[in-house]
């Protein structure tokens, strides 16, 4: 998120508040989004194999986050259930994408299954 998502875009003819000015969001959300953030673009980045994806992914999944903001305050076991909304949608995009995870096919996971599989030739 950066400080442009935070902006309403509705206009003064439509009685609601006027563009470019702020949303407040809960102070507790913001503790979150940066407690979590670079966590939650790291994970989508090693799934979906891309920063931008990554991204766009991590952006949507925090909008569904402060959307039910109130409910998963009142559920308790925020982590988890933040963490269910961010796997939900990495797997909502691969299956979008029609691809297995990226860490399957590149990176060190995959080096090492490489190595390991071409020690039994």
């Amino acid at each position: 998120m950066n400080d442009d998502d935070a902006f309403e875009g509705t206009s003064p003819e439509s009685g609601q508040r006027p563009v470019g000015e702020l949303r407040q969001l809960p102070l507790d959300f913001e503790a979150l989004y940066l407690g979590h953030q670079e966590f939650f673009h790291a994970f989508a980045e090693i799934h979906l194999g891309g920063r931008r994806t990554a991204e766009e992914v991590v952006h949507r999944v925090f909008q569904d986050i402060l959307a039910t903001w109130g409910q998963l305050l009142r559920k308790g076991d925020l982590e988890q259930q933040t963490l269910a909304v961010l796997t939900r949608h990495v797997q909502a995009r691969l299956v979008y994408d029609r691809r297995d995870p990226a860490y399957l096919f590149d990176g060190p996971i995959h080096e090492a299954a490489r190595a390991c599989a071409s020690s039994w030739s």
